[in-house]
């Protein structure tokens, strides 16, 4: 039968470009992802990093006009003090006071304005300012912390005015407590910081937010006018969320940003921006896009060179497989082997190693055929030798004589069922429970032959009466017993049959009360070295190895045991003695004999 390749199976190279594809593919995946998510964190590192050391130089410039402010506040404050704690309050020499300072600062060079609001109701101030600021002032929620006690400092931005940025206003307030620690007034200065609010616009035009936190958490600078002087988050909170001088994507509002900021420790100030990560990736597109092409590029290159290596291996594959495929039943032969490619070789080699074992197999099944019929020959020679065949004759010819017709007649039927052969040229099996029958015709004629009496006692278990033997098997066995173990006995004599099956294994074991064998003699039997002294000696455990040996192969054979003067003990172990083959082999054999006539039926010849 020629082996084919079906349709309907999967090809080994499709199998191997369909892994090959997935595995590149996977790559690709795998190298985008890493591609992307490292790109996108060293252009946001890069970008984040730029953007806190621009909130740190606004920060610098923060810091020179603070300080102008706050000591511009030590002389205002010192000069004010006295005045605003004292009842009743002189207005005329707190206005003159507010003026003699403000002309003394003018003339240093540092430009600020006053305010100083007595109990939210009285007013002083060195400037312009309209009644719209003074009240967005009185109304801020860091102006109410003075007047409530609850701060005695405090920075904010004022928007006068959200579309002009020269009414920016940088403000700090102080508040002043009398000897009682009540608060009775606020003192704000106020310095316009065009240079600062600049830098801090190009920050507002490319950002969403942008905005400053005191030491409070207070927002004193927003790019939405309507936050400032709002309370945003505690600056303890803030650290813990961000970390100071760092730059990360959170989500906001349900968008992803990334927040920068800058710490100020002298003031305690954070500089923060917010700008959403969508204008920030569309930024940094360019660079993703030329990333991400030159992975798909390089995969695909990857592809095309898996797919030539592949293919080029395979074609050595597909080579074995059609000398494979071409081979047929009849016609074994080993083929050349290809040596490009290691697992071919060993593959082509394994199978050439194979068909000449399967050769070697053939000649040697050959072999043992011949060597089963030459040996069943033997066996049969041996066992049925014209001797036993004569004596037998003469035995049953002298129960004629005699007038023992019925006991002639008995014989006769045993006889001819020992000595029948049967025409098939497959090996003969009958069951164990038939070959005890045989046995039992067997030890009768001898019986008769003798003038002994031997015992012959059958201990076979039910379920094992129907396993097949080979026909006679025990015979030669039973046979040493008597030519060997009887021959100076008369009396009490026995012959003993058991059975057992355990692991797949059969044991029938021959047991016999003679003589025995003696140990030199049995060490010369047991290595197969025992020479033939006589007419009935040397062939009959041979021939049994050599047919369990033939039916069954494995670990079949015979083993003797022996005291010497007591008993002798010939076990047959029968390996694989339930193997399907034999099954169908002897029931074929039994098919074909229930069509003869029983063997010891009278046929009339």
């Amino acid at each position: 039968m020629t082996t084919t390749i079906g349709r309907g199976r999967r090809k080994l190279s499709g199998v191997v470009y369909g892994t090959v594809a997935v595995c590149i593919v996977c790559v690709l995946v795998i190298a985008v992802a890493v591609v992307s998510y490292f790109t996108l964190r060293f252009v946001l590192e890069e970008k984040g990093q730029a953007r806190i050391q621009v909130l740190e130089q606004i920060s610098d410039v923060c810091g020179g006009h603070r300080h102008s402010m706050e000591n511009a506040m030590d002389l205002i404050y010192d000069t004010l003090y006295p005045l605003l704690t004292q009842e009743p309050l002189d207005e005329t020499v707190i206005q003159r006071e507010l003026d003699e300072t403000q002309a003394l600062l003018d003339s240093v060079g540092i430009e600020v304005t006053m305010d100083v609001i007595i109990n939210a109701r009285q007013v002083y101030m060195t400037d312009n300012e309209t009644d719209e600021s003074i009240r967005s002032l009185l109304n801020s929620y860091w102006y109410i912390k003075h007047y409530s006690g609850e701060t005695e400092t405090s920075w904010n931005l004022r928007f006068i005015d959200g579309g002009d940025l020269g009414s920016y206003f940088l403000s700090y307030g102080r508040t002043v407590y009398d000897e009682q620690g009540r608060a009775v007034a606020v003192i704000v200065i106020n310095t316009s910081q065009d240079v600062q609010f600049r830098a801090l616009q190009r920050l507002v035009d490319e950002s969403d937010r942008v905005y400053i936190l005191d030491k409070n958490g207070i927002v004193i600078c927003h790019s939405n006018p309507q936050l400032i002087g709002t309370w945003r988050t505690s600056i303890a909170a803030f650290e813990q969320r961000y970390g100071y001088g760092s730059s990360k994507i959170a989500r906001l509002s349900g968008q992803l940003y990334m927040v920068s900021n800058y710490h100020d420790e002298e003031s305690g100030w954070v500089f923060v921006e917010e700008q959403n990560m969508s204008g920030l990736l569309a930024s940094v597109a360019h660079v993703l896009a030329a990333c991400l092409m030159t992975v798909v590029l390089t995969g695909a290159l990857a592809m095309l060179f898996a797919y030539a290596r592949v293919q080029r291996a395979m074609a050595d594959l597909k080579a074995l497989t059609l000398c494979i495929s071409s081979l047929q039943p009849e016609h074994l032969q080993t083929f050349p082997v290809q040596t490009r490619y290691q697992e071919v070789s060993v593959l082509g080699a394994a199978f050439n190693r194979m068909i000449t074992q399967i050769q070697a197999l053939i000649q040697d099944v050959q072999r043992r055929e011949a060597e089963r019929l030459s040996t069943e020959y033997d066996f049969l020679q041996s066992q049925l030798s014209q001797h036993f065949m004569h004596n037998t004759l003469t035995a049953i010819k002298s129960l004629l004589a005699m007038g023992k017709i019925d006991q002639a007649s008995r014989m006769m039927s045993q006889f001819v069922e020992l000595v029948y052969i049967p025409s098939s040229s497959e090996i003969p099996l009958v069951t164990l429970g038939e070959e005890c029958h045989l046995l039992a015709n067997y030890v009768s004629i001898m019986n008769c032959r003798t003038d002994k009496q031997v015992a012959f006692v059958q201990q076979i278990p039910e379920r094992l009466t129907d396993v097949l033997v080979p026909r006679m098997i025990l015979q030669p066995i039973v046979g040493n017993a008597f030519f060997h173990g009887f021959a100076d006995r008369e009396t009490d004599c026995e012959i003993r049959i058991t059975a057992a099956a355990e692991d797949g294994v059969l044991t029938l074991t021959v047991w016999d009360n003679g003589e025995g064998i003696a140990p030199e003699r049995l060490a010369q039997v047991a290595a197969g070295q025992y020479a033939s002294v006589g007419r009935h000696h040397g062939v009959g455990i041979q021939n049994v190895k050599k047919r369990l040996g033939i039916v069954y192969g494995g670990s079949s054979g015979v083993e003797i045991a022996s005291e010497y003067g007591r008993y002798t003990q010939v076990t047959l172990r029968i390996d694989g003695y339930e193997h399907p083959l034999m099954s169908l082999v002897g029931q074929r054999l039994l098919n074909a004999s229930t069509g003869r006539r029983a063997p010891h039926e009278d046929t009339g010849g």
